[in-house]
């Protein structure tokens, strides 16, 4: 079933949840998105290249930047992901509150409580959590989705063999998710508690890590915009854990992202490209450019397709650059 917001591009909801802050009152949130998107020049000191694109505000719940965000973060956690034994998907949920306000911190402490629970730390080498909110008409449904490494989850239930019958093998499935959901609720305070657990798939990791509220489902909203948005800015809404946290080394190996490169498509000198407006500065000079842009600038494009060094090349009687040596008298 697709929603109004599918239908949308991400500029027309863009332009929409502006709109709709506004509406509420919440002109400090609709500034944000209406400094996103502006077009702005920038241009290449070596080949003088020149190209538009646009700002963004970064926030997870921008349409036009939440995506961008999720990107660059799966791109950073894919190796780590790809590295577990055993991927298990758990969702755990908590009993929709009143109010939206500070419900993903409760949710949040009693994580990090169950996390420090026996059964869990022996099972559980570590993993991914990031939180979600939805909100459809029966209050805010606050939940978090888990990728962790775990071979059998359970509390007391022993783990399937392959001398168990398929009918077994699932009553001890339930068995399990029943002792999880039990012992999970405990620690909310409630008296049940949803719990979903499977074997991860190739999409586990997108679920997880992905932002905390999908921009498209904004116009299934049956409460205020702005509350959603002031709980997703209030703090970390994706985190890792155990062997998987960023500051295990050993884990990550060499499976790191490298560094994006920024080279000029014509070009292709690498952190050549500067704002426009700062390149008219710097010829007013009004202010004056790093070390790395003067470098840049001795940079020239030739005909041929050579990149040369203007402050290490001199012109010859034919008007050829040729290396810069002391048999070679600078002509000025």
């Amino acid at each position: 079933m697709t929603s109004k917001g599918d239908n949308l591009s991400a500029a027309e909801l863009h332009v929409w949840l502006e709109d709709r802050l506004r509406e509420e009152g919440r002109d400090d949130l609709a500034d944000v998105l209406l400094r996103c998107r502006v077009p702005f020049e920038l241009s290449c000191l070596c080949c003088n290249e020149r190209l538009v694109v646009s700002t963004g505000c970064k926030k997870r719940w921008c349409p036009h930047c939440g995506p961008k965000i999720t990107a660059r973060r799966y791109a950073r956690v894919a190796p780590i992901a790809n590295r577990m034994k055993w991927p298990l998907s758990v969702m755990l949920s908590m009993k929709n509150p009143r109010d939206i306000a500070g419900c993903v911190r409760l949710l949040a402490k009693a994580f990090k409580g169950f996390r420090k629970t026996r059964f869990w730390k022996d099972r559980v080498k570590g993993g991914f959590v990031g939180f979600e909110i939805t909100h459809t008409g029966n209050g805010a449904h606050v939940h978090l989705h888990c990728l962790i490494d775990c071979r059998w989850l359970a509390v007391c239930t022993p783990e399937p063999t392959r001398r168990h019958t398929r009918a077994e093998k699932k009553r001890l499935c339930e068995l399990a998710q029943a002792e999880l959901a039990a012992a999970w609720a405990g620690y909310l305070g409630q008296s049940q508690a949803v719990v979903w657990v499977r074997r991860a798939d190739q999409n586990a990791l997108a679920e997880t890590i992905k932002y905390p509220f999908k921009p498209a489902d904004f116009m299934k909203l049956k409460c205020s915009l702005s509350e959603i948005i002031d709980e997703i800015d209030s703090g970390r809404r994706v985190a890792s854990f155990g062997h998987c946290h960023a500051a295990a080394k050993a884990f990550l190996g060499r499976d790191e992202v490298p560094p994006v490169e920024k080279l000029c498509h014509k070009c292709k000198v690498d952190r050549s490209i500067y704002p426009e407006e700062a390149i008219k500065r710097w010829n007013r000079g009004i202010s004056s450019p790093p070390k790395r842009a003067k470098a840049v600038m001795d940079l020239e494009l030739q005909p041929d397709g050579r990149v040369i060094d203007r402050s290490k090349f001199v012109r010859d009687k034919n008007g050829v650059w040729v290396p810069l040596t002391d048999d070679n008298e600078i002509p000025w």
